[in-house]
């Protein structure tokens, strides 16, 4: 996801936090058993059950062949987010605010929680994933620029048992001992090459965690896909209030 693609998902989370939020100020009881609210709904639940493919194409190996032959994963992924948004945000207009049901109720708080839950990981775990990449990059020219003045020849003076000091210290007795530059050079590299190191980690560390909470947002998501079914199904076997 580009930057572009980013805020214009971002402007549409904040859109649907407002609307959903547009409660305190607006209620209209009948609007969702209304023909134009029950059109509305059925685009909403459309758009709703998009991401539900994505989700089953991506962990099934032989759709995902299939079906990537004809058409990219990334993009799959993009009908996926912008879906993903769409389809509650046409949910919330679809309610006209009326919030007095356990049904209708635990389906909004669900298509938030579904939206919030897949926008964070997403879009934290990209961020996570660029930062570890050009950290790993800093490392291995790091690493480089260390072996390479390794290589070259260093005086007597060079201390090993100063190594587990900080920085500063090292830095001090080593030119109180007269050392040269390229072994300060070195131990300058050390601890840079360990603090991105740590740094990587930790970046690896959330990354994981992260990872859970996307399989949370999993778990959100088919409950749910049950409540809508059980929702659509009340709908019909009691009949459509316009018809």
């Amino acid at each position: 996801m580009n930057h572009q693609e980013r805020h214009t998902v971002t402007g549409l989370v904040i859109l649907m936090l407002l609307l959903w939020g547009g409660f305190v100020f607006h209620r209209a009881p009948l609007f969702p058993g209304s023909l134009t609210g029950s059109i509305i709904g059925a685009i909403g639940t459309f758009f709703m059950f998009i991401p539900l493919w994505y989700l089953v194409i991506k962990r099934v190996k032989k759709w995902k062949v299939k079906v990537t032959k004809v058409v990219k994963l990334s993009t799959l992924l993009r009908w996926h987010i912008y879906a993903g948004i769409i389809g509650p945000l046409l949910g919330l207009i679809h309610t006209g605010h009326r919030f007095d049901s356990i049904v209708g109720i635990s389906l909004t708080i669900l298509m938030m929680l579904v939206v919030i839950s897949g926008f964070i990981g997403r879009y934290l775990l990209a961020q996570i994933s660029t930062e570890v990449r050009e950290k790993k990059k800093i490392s291995k020219n790091l690493k480089e620029e260390y072996e390479l003045i390794l290589n070259e020849k260093t005086s007597d003076s060079f201390a090993p048992q100063i190594n587990y000091m900080p920085f500063l210290f090292k830095r001090i007795i080593l030119a109180l001992n007269g050392a040269s530059l390229n072994e300060q050079m070195i131990l300058k590299l050390v601890d840079s090459i360990s603090d991105i190191e740590y740094s990587i980690k930790m970046h690896e560390t959330i990354k994981l965690w992260f990872k859970k909470w996307l399989k949370l947002h999993i778990v959100i998501s088919i409950i749910l896909y049950f409540i809508l079914v059980f929702h659509i199904f009340s709908e019909f076997y009691f009949g459509l209030r316009w018809l």
